[in-house]
């Protein structure tokens, strides 16, 4: 008789895929606080004047890359609100083109152009009035347009742009677009902020500097054009504790040295309510976690036994192996399910689990486990 195959195996714990791998879909678990304060400090920021920045710290493993995608999921059918992907900080582009290069990534993959299109179709012509560029304003209209030669054209100049100040005029523009088009704000997800560690406090200056002069934009538009005319700008910083403190650091340095310039303002405009840190899950997180994405990949439903194939007290192990950090629970629950798998164990006790741990090399002597890196496809 031949050996089963793994997608066999799996059917005999009533899942149809590995339920463990990176998946933005399925609901936030265990981070009801860190949620609702995210929505209320959106919800605060959509009804001030000028633009806002929120700040979400974790430290690797702990779900701020999630967390963003859970933003774009639950914000992108709210009307007041045009919504980006998240985007990291940064690229192979370096720091001189920083802004050309955010800006641009955000409209290309963030946004993308069929999305920026629509909108600007959309808009009611008031816009066209508040825009100061013509060359910028030429271009926002042929990216419109009906011919499809003109609106190539204008991608091209869109996706080849270079230039930090055409590129924040571009912004601005949008803005007044998104105004237009009855929307209230442009929540701007940004990703792995902590890369300002791998530059100089010169680059890190300078980049601060342009978020801050974006920041620091729509005053002048409300005061100019009036409150309603542009959509404010709610930008999310997502970051590693470490990288925060980082611009902590440099904040400190430069007070000292100067009295107050560069990455000072910066960190000024961000009240320490808007950072929000997540926190390790706790039992009931762990337990959401797991049998969340168990559930999502079933063969069909299981009542009263969402755990299966985990025993309940596998929750316990894998939350004090972990220490409550999600990426390494979803990591432990994957080596001990392939292990259970090659075993042929009807179903996964503890000691069982701690057994499969022990034997991978991922508990040391205090019980507190190292990452590991296996997954369902290797």
């Amino acid at each position: 008789m031949p050996e089963a195959t793994f997608e066999e195996k799996l059917a005999e714990y009533w899942l149809k895929r590995d339920p463990f791998g990176p998946d933005y879909e399925v609901p936030m678990a265990g981070r009801k606080a860190e949620w609702r304060e995210i929505q209320e400090r959106v919800e605060q920021a959509l009804y001030r004047h000028g633009n806002d920045i929120i700040v979400i710290l974790g430290d690797y493993g702990m779900g701020k890359t999630y967390t963003l995608w859970q933003m774009h999921e639950h914000y992108k059918n709210v009307h007041e609100l045009w919504v980006t992907k998240p985007v990291p900080l940064l690229s192979s582009e370096g720091t001189s083109r920083f802004a050309a290069d955010l800006i641009g990534r955000t409209l290309r993959q963030g946004i993308g152009y069929g999305q920026a299109i629509d909108l600007i179709r959309q808009a009611d012509d008031s816009w066209q009035e508040s825009v100061d560029n013509p060359a910028v304003l030429d271009l926002l209209r042929n990216l419109a347009s009906e011919k499809p030669t003109t609106r190539d054209k204008a991608i091209d100049r869109l996706t080849r742009n270079r230039d930090n100040l055409i590129a924040q005029e571009i912004l601005f523009a949008l803005q007044f677009v998104l105004a237009a088009a009855g929307r209230r704000a442009f929540l701007w997800l940004v990703d792995e902020f902590e890369y300002i560690m791998i530059l100089s406090s010169t680059k890190v200056s300078q980049l601060v500097n342009t978020l801050r002069d974006i920041y620091d934009h729509q005053p002048e538009v409300e005061l100019r054009y009036g409150p309603e005319r542009s959509a404010k700008i709610i930008l999310i910083l997502a970051s590693s504790p470490a990288g925060w403190e980082l611009l902590q650091k440099l904040t400190r340095d430069v007070v000292r040295k100067t009295g107050g310039a560069g990455v000072v303002p910066f960190r000024q405009r961000i009240p320490s309510t808007n950072i929000i840190t997540l926190a390790p899950l706790n039992r009931d997180g762990c337990h959401d976690l797991i049998a969340w994405r168990l559930a999502k990949n079933r063969t069909g439903d299981i009542p009263g036994e969402p755990l299966i194939p985990y025993d309940e007290g596998f929750v316990d192990l894998v939350l004090e192996v972990a220490q409550g950090v999600p990426r390494r629970i979803l990591a432990y629950a994957t080596v001990v399910l392939l292990g259970a798998l090659e075993q042929g164990l009807p179903r996964i006790t503890v000691d069982a689990a701690r057994s499969i741990l022990e034997k991978e090399g991922f508990l040391n002597s205090l019980g507190v486990g190292s990452l590991p890196t296996k997954t369902m496809t290797e």
